[in-house]
């Protein structure tokens, strides 16, 4: 669940979408990696001109851990990136 954001726009109650733009970020707290880690990420994103982004921990300008690329797209899809974590962050 989201614990903090920074400039974005929340849309929708039960189906909701969250708006970015650049320097926007959502953060999650607590999330634990486990002691072998994680090495991907999967996020399920639309966007109109593609985009680029980095996953953070600690905080919105911490270590960053991975980049997901999101192609032009017209519709939701799943998008996955590489990360390398272990143990319990907060993810920005």
């Amino acid at each position: 669940m989201m614990a903090w954001q920074g400039g974005i726009s929340i849309n929708g109650v039960g189906h909701t979408t969250v708006s970015y733009n650049k320097n926007d970020w959502t953060g999650v707290s607590n999330v634990n990696f486990g002691e072998d880690g994680a090495t991907t990420i999967k996020l399920i994103a639309s966007s109109t001109n593609g985009c680029k982004i980095n996953i953070m921990i600690d905080k919105p300008d911490g270590k960053q851990i991975g980049t997901v690329k999101i192609t032009e797209n017209d519709d939701f899809e799943e998008f996955s990136g590489e990360v390398n974590v272990s143990g319990t962050h907060n993810l920005f």
